[in-house]
């Protein structure tokens, strides 16, 4: 039996990926811009850290963290979009979020992924456009296998990563989970169906 390959697709070059911009809607109709990050975002960023809680800070990090400063943001929003994929989510014209996919080397196929939502803008499946965003133009970039590092008590995200209709593993490592997404494919919810809801 012959193995599916992976449908050819247009690449993302470094240039076209500091410029993506992406228009869609949340579950709620509002619209969605997600884009990629600029320098002068650092500052916005930053301002939001103050409507952040501290146990969002801590699943995104796993680790508490101190207010960063606008040098330490504008590291992950000046950057080089050759190894380090960077995207803003605004929701209703408002700053809501951010992810990111960093090459685990310059020329790697494999990539880390991260992302944090603003409270207010949680359980509103935005963290399910911006990851599926990550994943979708993370496969046009070069990326055929996305990793993520996720705290033991971030079910939410756990659940997330299992229902986007990848082949997705996650392995107990050190007291995290890590997450490995093969990401040669486009999502397919056949072949990979989501878990069932939770019963409360």
């Amino acid at each position: 039996m012959s193995q599916q390959s992976a449908p050819s697709v247009t690449r993302l070059t470094a240039a076209d990926a500091a410029s993506l911009s992406i228009e869609t809607y949340a579950r709620d109709g509002a619209p969605v811009l997600i884009r990629a990050s600029r320098p002068d975002d650092a500052e916005a960023i930053v301002a939001l850290y103050p409507y952040v809680s501290r146990r969002s800070l801590y699943m995104r990090f796993l680790r508490a963290i101190d207010k960063p400063t606008v040098a330490q943001v504008r590291r992950y929003t000046d950057v080089d979009f050759a190894v380090h994929l960077s995207l803003i989510l605004f929701y209703d014209g408002q700053l809501a979020g951010a992810g990111r996919i960093i090459r685990t080397s310059p020329d790697a196929n494999i990539g880390e992924l991260s992302c944090m939502m603003v409270d207010q803008f949680q359980r509103l499946g935005l963290g399910r456009l911006i990851v599926s965003t990550l994943l979708e133009q993370g496969r046009r970039w070069g990326i055929d296998e996305m990793i993520a590092m996720v705290h033991p008590q971030n079910s939410p995200m756990l659940r997330l990563f299992k229902s986007l209709g990848y082949p997705c593993q996650i392995i107990w490592e050190e007291g995290d989970y890590l997450v490995r997404i093969d990401n040669r494919l486009a999502a397919d919810f056949e072949q990979n169906p989501p878990p069932p809801p939770l019963i409360s």
